[in-house]
């Protein structure tokens, strides 16, 4: 099992997985859906060429700025401006359960991914506690219930919140069958391999970021973060156990035939 060593704060979960997961001398690497560069910078003692894609601006500016030594570019998962057969590893972690055309981004990976490249997915899980995933609620209550999602909003964040606001989308989960599905019915059909399959963590994850909604109405987020650290490394060491189709998360590794 690979180690890590960095100044950043310790990596958990799903990144600590994807990293473990990068073959070893790779050459070119995408991290796809890389919000502030982070995780690209993690992925990147990995790699020899490593590239960052996001739609949002300002966080590719952000992150141009924090990493200058790595390769941060604007554009959407499902066009992206690289060349055929580029990568030879594209990490989706958080990525797919969000896209509004879930096929059209599997095509544009396939496009991308060199042969015997390595695809990583990562999304939440069609499990036993998915009903009480944060992202959710977001989505419900301004969806159905606007007039009570801007006086929560207010009362979060102290600002009012505009119409505009209320486009949100939602968190999408997925069974072992949905993913194996939409590769199928993708450009990847007949020329996938399976390497790995990770299904794990069952409550304590998503318990933890319901208290931490609830109690960041509360109060402060230092506060929060110090009532709750106890229940932070539970789910922290919880996401390392495998519980079948009663899992929260789901990640793959593929190889492109």
């Amino acid at each position: 099992m690979k180690k890590l060593c960095h100044s950043e704060p310790p990596i958990k979960g799903r990144t600590k997985l994807t990293y473990q997961w990068i073959p070893e001398n790779t050459d070119t690497l995408l991290d796809a859906g890389c919000a502030y560069g982070l995780t690209t910078a993690i992925f990147a003692k990995e790699a020899k060429n490593v590239y960052g894609l996001d739609a949002n601006p300002k966080f590719i500016d952000s992150a141009k700025e924090k990493y200058p030594e790595l390769n941060f570019v604007v554009g959407q998962v499902e066009n992206t401006p690289f060349a055929d057969n580029f990568f030879d590893v594209i990490i989706m972690n958080e990525v797919l359960c969000y896209s509004e055309n879930e096929l059209q981004v599997l095509n544009e990976m396939f496009r991308i991914l060199k042969v015997e490249g390595t695809l990583i997915i990562s999304v939440p899980h069609k499990g036993l506690f998915s009903f009480m995933d944060t992202e959710n609620y977001v989505y419900f209550l301004k969806k159905y219930l606007p007039w009570l999602y801007r006086p929560l909003y207010r009362l979060h964040t102290g600002r009012c919140n505009k119409s505009a606001d209320l486009n949100h989308p939602k968190h999408r989960h997925y069974s072992q069958g949905d993913l194996w599905q939409l590769l199928e019915n993708s450009a990847f059909k007949d020329h996938y391999k399976i390497k790995e399959i990770f299904r794990s963590a069952l409550v304590w994850g998503v318990l933890y970021h319901n208290l931490s909604m609830f109690f960041n109405l509360i109060f402060r987020e230092k506060i929060t973060n110090f009532l709750l650290k106890p229940l932070g490394w539970l789910a922290d060491f919880n996401y390392w156990v495998p519980y079948g189709s009663w899992s929260y998360n789901i990640a793959i590794r593929i190889v492109k035939k």
